[in-house]
């Protein structure tokens, strides 16, 4: 039984986490004024509301203006990212560490508007190279997550065109176009093709094709730093709006 105490706490607890969410609630990074952050993040928090879920997320306010929601970060290695579809449906990790958002989460955001994706990756040096591409789009599990996007540009090279219109592959659930499985092979989960130019959840700094690969930039090394963001650009057309959310 718990003592009065301890129910106490966890009254206080869950209070002061309500009033943390109303406080930093809002649909985009971008609607925010007010920066929440904790000393050890390099990033500000805010909870954001999708659908009828709420869930905190990392807000890059800083890099080309700010507005970002980061849906993927790799800096340390220490977040296991060989994982299974439902892992990656919900998303696992933690936001002070490594983590990926969830397929679900990401679907749902850029059903709500135009979305651009900036992919951000160190490699042999503090160097930050970049790539930015308009119109992101990640369909519903029902289309397998699968990859929309249009232009890009950037000084990393493209490494993402080539699974343009490609479902998400994990281990258990392949959906690529080749005859192995990509996502066992190369140790990841990625809009797979052929098998990959791009492979950014692959094997912490592994070799041999099995790592953080951007073709383009990191040959078949493993890049020391990854993070994908995204940001909204602006409103669908109600005709845009209707397709994405039947898929």
């Amino acid at each position: 039984m718990l003592e009065k105490r301890d129910v106490d706490e966890q009254l206080i607890l869950k209070q002061t986490e309500s009033a943390l969410k109303k406080f930093f609630m809002s649909e985009t990074c971008q609607k925010n004024e007010t920066i929440f952050r904790f000393p050890m993040l390099p990033h500000p928090v805010f909870y954001i509301t999708f659908g009828q879920s709420i869930i905190p997320v990392l807000c890059d306010m800083v890099t080309d203006g700010g507005g970002w929601i980061v849906i993927q970060r790799r800096t340390k290695g220490d977040v296991d990212f060989y994982r299974d579809w439902a892992s990656y449906k919900t998303g696992f990790g933690t936001l002070d560490t490594d983590f990926w958002l969830g397929n679900d989460n990401i679907h749902y955001i850029t059903s709500t508007g135009k979305y651009e994706l900036r992919v951000d990756l160190k490699y042999g040096s503090d160097w930050l190279y970049y790539e930015l591409y308009q119109n992101l789009y990640i369909a519903s599990e029902k289309d397998n997550y699968r990859l929309h996007f249009e232009s890009y540009s950037g000084n990393a090279g493209d490494s993402l065109s080539s699974h343009n219109g490609w479902p998400f592959s994990t281990y258990d659930v392949d959906n690529d176009d080749a005859l192995m499985n990509c996502a066992e092979k190369h140790h990841g989960a990625w809009w797979y093709h052929l098998c990959y130019h791009s492979n950014l959840n692959g094997k912490w700094g592994a070799g041999d094709y099995k790592g953080l690969v951007w073709n383009t930039l990191t040959r078949s090394a493993s890049a020391t730093f990854s993070e994908m963001k995204i940001r909204k650009s602006g409103n669908l057309t109600p005709m845009e709006s209707e397709e994405r959310f039947e898929n």
